[in-house]
């Protein structure tokens, strides 16, 4: 068994992430430790080989990029996807951010505030497009069901190879 930080929060799921070679374990208030446990168990080695790449990651010098420029360069991207989809999602009074995350591409709150990492302006526009219609359908569909992952391929039909390519090259988008 793995030493984890158990986080509760207002969540439907279990989800597991690591974060600076440890292993955070997020719950719902109500699931029980023998769930846990056994989740954590289950996932034995994705965990083993998630917690072996964190230890072999080796962070990019970041001192020369200019992260003021890398904002604006993905913030013009996401205006001209915002204009772009304005018919499809109805986005024009929509709040977009650009954040730093550390182990996400972008995220939905429910208020409907799309937010997305900034470590995307290395991305190639594709993927960023990606980014953006995935979450935009959070904007209709709350969860990474079948019906999402449709109505994600209605749109934008090579979707696959975007996720394909974020997967592989996560390492590389390091700011």
């Amino acid at each position: 068994m793995f030493n984890y930080q158990l986080v509760r929060s207002h969540r439907r799921s279990l989800c597991l992430e690591i974060r600076d070679s440890r292993l955070v374990v997020r719950a719902p208030y109500l699931a029980r430790m023998r769930v846990i446990e056994r989740f954590v168990a289950e996932k034995e080695d994705w965990i083993k080989k998630k917690l072996e790449d964190s230890k072999r990651r080796i962070k990019r010098p970041n001192a020369h990029v200019d992260r003021e420029s890398c904002r604006r360069v993905l913030c013009e991207t996401l205006e001209k996807l915002q204009v772009k989809y304005q018919p499809t999602f109805n986005l024009a009074d929509r709040r977009i951010l650009v954040k730093s995350y550390k182990a996400k591409w972008g995220s939905c709150s429910p208020k409907g505030t799309l937010s997305f990492n900034l470590a995307l302006t290395l991305a190639p526009p594709k993927v960023v497009e990606y980014v953006f219609v995935h979450e935009c359908i959070h904007l209709e569909i709350k969860n990474h069901s079948r019906n999402f992952y449709r109505r994600v391929e209605t749109i934008l039909p090579d979707y696959r190879k975007q996720r394909r390519w974020l997967r592989r090259n996560r390492e590389r988008l390091v700011l």
